[in-house]
């Protein structure tokens, strides 16, 4: 009778004991997903959704998006302030002739003279870093040509080339750094098909309501605006010939009325002719309100004229700021 409950204690010893492992094993073993890896350890705490997504105050910002971000205002000239000499280059294109000759003494004093920096040129494509150097008095050989063959021998005053060099002979626009950014530049480029298109011939026809009597293609701007010569049809002794700046739909015009003269109507034996080789350009620039200002080389059989011209609506003016070199031949 005694071993019969011991037996029973014993059976119901070893119940209790597989019970108490079933439960200790369910508290240790649960997973909600019935997966067989082991839950995060209590020693590696996750961070929360909230915690990841919102950095903590002075952590590196978050940069804006493409839409978000806005493009600086592009470089404009004041036409209204500007100031500069013209010049040319002597033979070995490492000096620049500031042509000061005809100004009067107390037009660019030395001062001036050193604040110009700069010099603008062929369309500009150049920009070379200028140094003031002297005064140069006149020599005995001086021929009176404002051209490089004639530089030693000519008074005036030059400029230093420091960085860059230039193209011998060629006319350039002297200007301080302060007034010209030549981030401000539509280089332009010659163009090597000359023909004035048909499509820009009728627009600029009917724009001046009167017709061509010849034209060319002079050249290309960066941003795609052209530059055209237009010579228009003689009515009665009233010539005109113009220089067009084509941007889109819109024209502008640098005319030059004359008075017809068989030999010489616009310059000195022109045959009353205008041709694309009398035209070449220092520098086309942005202005403000979708303006322009252009630097126009216009040569003729004894020499060059040199203006800037600003534009207004569908017309350019030049500013006051204008020179000539003298360079018939001998």
């Amino acid at each position: 009778m005694k071993k019969k409950r011991q037996g029973a204690l014993n059976v119901k010893f070893r119940g209790l004991i597989v019970l108490l492992a079933l439960a200790v094993a369910g508290c240790a073993g649960g997973n909600d997903s019935g997966g067989t890896g082991s839950g995060p350890s209590a020693s590696t705490p996750q961070a929360t959704p909230t915690e990841s997504a919102v950095p903590e105050t002075g952590g590196a910002s978050v940069p804006p998006s493409p839409s978000e971000a806005t493009e600086p205002p592009a470089a404009v000239l004041n036409p209204e302030s500007l100031s500069g000499l013209f010049g040319f280059a002597d033979e070995q294109g490492t000096r620049l002739m500031a042509l000061t000759d005809g100004m009067e003494p107390e037009t660019a004093g030395a001062g001036e003279l050193e604040s110009y920096r700069l010099a603008i040129g062929e369309g500009g494509g150049q920009t070379l870093r200028i140094r003031y150097e002297k005064h140069q008095t006149r020599t005995e050989q001086d021929n009176g040509r404002q051209s490089s063959y004639n530089f030693d021998n000519m008074e005036g005053d030059i400029y230093t080339i420091e960085e860059g060099k230039a193209t011998p002979n060629e006319s350039y626009f002297l200007v301080s750094e302060e007034q010209f950014d030549v981030q401000a530049l539509l280089p332009l480029k010659p163009s090597a098909d000359r023909e004035l298109p048909d499509e820009a011939a009728k627009k600029i026809a009917e724009a001046k309501g009167r017709a061509i009597e010849q034209g060319w293609l002079l050249a290309h701007a960066r941003d795609g605006q052209r530059i055209y010569a237009v010579q228009y049809q003689r009515q009665g002794d009233d010539m005109l010939a113009s220089l067009v700046w084509e941007d889109g739909e819109r024209l502008v015009f640098l005319d030059y009325p004359a008075v017809y003269d068989e030999f010489s109507t616009w310059r000195v034996d022109d045959g009353a002719e205008i041709s694309p080789d009398m035209f070449r350009f220092l520098f086309a620039a942005r202005s403000a309100d979708d303006e322009v200002v252009l630097g126009v080389q216009w040569l003729g059989a004894e020499g060059e004229n040199l203006d800037i011209a600003a534009s207004s609506e569908d017309r350019f003016e030049t500013i006051g700021l204008s020179a000539g070199r003298y360079l018939s031949p001998i």
